[in-house]
């Protein structure tokens, strides 16, 4: 039975689930706030902080289906294979129908795309809008100003949009600049301002307060290299960097970038890529495909190393980078005998997607041995005991992450980085709840809170004396989840 392994995606589906009760985009967990602390009353839900598009698309779904993992995941398949059709078309209409074969092939073998398809993150659907706009951009004369409606459905979907954004605008400035394509210059510099459009469209919203403004970002430019985002959302407090600061970080991440390229996609295809930007081809479009796709790489990558360097934030741009590639290795494979060509195709493509094939094959047998294939994962056993010993409707101090509220209801926030950040607020928070579930995870780190969960029976805490007693603790067994592990925790509660 499929399971969603991102907890951002449960807050997607929980908040599409709240939307179709006609409770607008509301969850029932929050990253840790004095605020929402202070303003909670029993059964209140917190706004969903997010952009709205993934929850609207899986609000759609749940008018239909029920709203459960396997539905969540139906839908991120769908469109995934969507995603693999448009990698096809444009393939095809930019080169050759084998070129739109093979770069089908190497999207639908990533491992990265697979997982974020099977969680229906938001990264599945700001890939298939990038897709979209891509293939759009493609159509004849004026139709390519639909090419506008993804654009403007990109704000909706993820924060990277201007960094997509960006990347559009200074490819058709160089394009415009430096190319020798007559009439269509008109073209370039049309679509250039309409798309400036998209930006005006949000201009009253773009307030740092807004959840679609870029500003809400900000804090991140002042995370340290090697800094978790965990001791943020946890009720850390950003330092800002300086500009020496940050630029020493965004070189740093960025190299990191370059010297781990697997990260991003497979070797070979980021190898076919480069070598695509050096094979000459009459096709203007192909031309201004290939520069954009370079200049958009480099303005996520850039992005992320300023921000969170984390892949997933540079992996949507990627699929560009395999149509560049598919055309890459099909230009490559001209230069060997006619005959050899088709042979030498598919044993390169073996090679390419043999770590996906390695992935469901061979190790798919080691994780059998290592792990209970068939079992729910720990973090929704977990919940489970929870649900058994606390009502709904109470507030849960936790570090089991939206796992609680999206299955069993449960109001749940995340655990503050020191206990005494919660002295003012035992009115308010019921429940405590502390497990050694990713207790090794940086922006899971227990730090003081292990006690909690090692010394129920003696905690040294006075705060947590003066205000909690322990209610139960509990330990799941290796046998009943999928990691193989022992698991305890630690429920208090209000005195």
């Amino acid at each position: 039975m499929l399971h969603l392994t991102f907890s951002d995606s449960a807050k997607f589906a929980q908040a599409a689930f709240n939307f179709v009760r006609g409770q607008s985009l509301q969850i029932s967990h929050s990253f840790f706030s004095p605020q929402l602390i202070s303003t909670y009353s029993p059964g209140d839900l917190f706004q969903a902080n997010f952009l709205p598009l993934t929850s609207w698309i899986l609000a759609f779904v749940f008018k239909f289906f029920p709203a459960n993992d396997q539905v969540v995941a139906l839908t991120g398949l769908l469109f995934f294979f969507l995603s693999a059709f448009l990698v096809f078309c444009i393939g095809k209409q930019l080169h050759s129908v084998k070129a739109g074969l093979v770069s089908a092939t190497f999207f639908l073998s990533s491992l990265f795309f697979q997982e974020y398809a099977l969680n229906f993150s938001s990264e599945a659907i700001f890939i298939f809008l990038i897709l979209l706009f891509a293939r759009f951009l493609l159509l004849p004369g004026k139709l390519k100003t639909i090419s506008l409606i993804p654009l403007y459905l990109m704000f909706l979907s993820r924060q990277q949009a201007p960094a997509f954004l960006g990347g559009l605008l200074i490819s058709g400035v160089l394009i415009f600049l430096f190319s020798r394509v007559g009439k269509k210059k008109k073209t370039y510099l049309l679509l250039s301002l309409a798309f400036l459009v998209v930006l005006s469209i949000f201009a009253n919203r773009l307030t740092t307060g807004s959840v679609f403004s870029p500003a809400r970002i900000a804090g991140s430019f002042n995370i340290g290299a090697g800094s978790n985002f965990g001791t943020y959302i946890r009720g850390g407090e950003y330092k800002t960097l300086g500009i020496a600061g940050l630029s020493s970080k965004v070189f740093y991440n960025f190299y990191n970038f370059v010297k781990a390229p697997e990260r991003l996609a497979f070797p070979v295809i980021l190898f076919l890529f480069i070598y695509s930007l050096f094979v000459k081809n009459k096709n203007k479009w192909l031309g201004f495909f290939k520069v954009f796709t370079f200049i958009s790489l480099f303005a996520f990558m850039l992005a992320a190393s300023a921000t969170l360097p984390n892949a997933r934030y540079v992996h949507p741009i990627i699929p560009l980078v395999i149509i560049s590639a598919g055309i890459g290795l099909v230009e490559l494979l001209k230069n060997i005998p006619k005959k050899l060509q088709n042979l030498s195709l598919v044993i390169l493509l073996l090679f390419i997607i043999l770590p996906t094939i390695g992935h469901y094959t061979l190790d798919a047998r080691a994780r059998a041995k290592q792990f209970n294939v068939g079992q729910p994962p720990a973090y929704k056993q977990i919940a489970s005991v929870i649900a058994e010993s606390i009502p709904q409707g109470k507030l849960i101090i936790t570090n089991l992450d939206a796992w609680a509220a999206w299955y069993n209801g449960l109001t749940t926030m995340w655990f503050p980085l020191e206990i005494n950040m919660l002295e003012g607020y035992q009115d308010k928070v019921d429940y405590i709840v502390i497990t050694n579930y990713k207790e090794h995870d940086g922006d899971f780190a227990l730090g003081e809170w292990a006690e909690v969960v090692y010394q129920s029976q003696d905690i040294a805490n006075q705060f947590l004396n003066e205000n909690y007693q322990l209610l139960e603790t509990f330990t799941i067994r290796p046998a009943d989840v999928y990691e193989n592990q022992s698991f305890q925790g630690t429920i208090l509660i209000r005195k």
